[in-house]
């Protein structure tokens, strides 16, 4: 069994298929999974990536996020997500925003998988479902100018910054998509760490939540928005940190990753240490 207390996935994306094999080797040890997304679908395809994953040396096959987020009609989506369910990977997510009846479909899809197909198939976990809510790239102006967001006015509101209202109404957004996600029997969600708090209180502690736009202190925030560091993201409640280029484009990798884990387990055991503080005191 994978040790529970890894809780990062490395993103595969950036760099070459064979790099990606290679780095996947390197980091194998240390990871949660590792995430393919869009790159290697429109490269090598899903099945030649997960092929090569599977070959690895090592106790077990590195688990996959795969990232493809299938947006289209519900009946499309449900074709698709049969197809990719059938090749193992242990997450696959799929975006909210195309309304309950794509998600119903594509939670259909999968679990119609596991139930009729996992033997031909060979597969040994059922995969999580997770929803995309709002990308971490996006923040409020971007909201607002693709009409997602309408309210305006923060600055008059007594007591709050704009800065503080605008947060506010994109984790009301995002919230909102989570708990449609939950309605329609999804695992969990993709989600910002900033909106995770939220999330698990309105869904749930076993909702899983899945949090991009990790960046180590001080580190270069890149084409993301709504980022934090790993610490900020456990503390928060992410279930899961999906970071790429932090570790795949540092000079060393595997220590850059042996470091993020170890700020991991600190923010674990001071989460655990406050739930027993609370639980003693109540």
């Amino acid at each position: 069994m994978r040790d529970p207390s890894k809780r990062v996935i490395v993103a595969l994306d950036n760099m070459s298929y064979a790099e990606a094999i290679a780095m996947a080797q390197l980091l194998q040890a240390e990871v949660a999974g590792v995430k393919i997304g869009l790159e290697r679908l429109y490269a090598e395809g899903v099945s030649a990536t997960m092929d090569s994953l599977a070959c690895l040396p090592g106790p077990e096959m590195v688990p996959v996020f795969a990232d493809f987020k299938p947006y289209d009609i519900a009946n499309t989506v449900s074709k698709a997500m049969k197809n990719l369910a059938r090749l193992g990977p242990q997450i696959i997510n799929v975006p909210c925003l195309g309304g309950r009846k794509m998600l119903m479909a594509a939670r259909k899809a999968v679990d119609d998988v596991w139930e009729n197909d996992r033997y031909n198939f060979g597969l040994t976990r059922k995969p999580l479902l997770v929803g995309v809510t709002i990308l971490t790239s996006l923040g409020f102006e971007d909201l607002r100018e693709i009409g997602l967001i309408t309210t305006e006015g923060y600055a008059a509101v007594e007591g709050i910054t704009p800065e503080i209202a605008q947060a506010k109404t994109v984790r009301n957004l995002v919230v909102k998509l989570a708990l449609l996600a939950k309605s329609c029997g999804l695992d969990g969600a993709v989600a910002g760490a900033h909106e995770a708090l939220s999330i698990h209180a309105a869904c749930g502690s076993s909702f899983k939540i899945i949090t991009p736009g990790i960046r180590l202190a001080g580190a270069a925030a890149d084409d993301q928005v709504r980022i934090a560091t790993p610490s900020e993201a456990i503390a928060a409640g992410a279930d899961y940190l999906v970071i790429g280029r932090p570790i795949t484009e540092a000079k060393d990798p595997l220590a850059t990753l042996q470091l993020i884990n170890q700020q991991v387990a600190e923010a674990l055991a001071q989460q655990q240490e406050g739930v027993a503080r609370y639980a003693r005191k109540s």
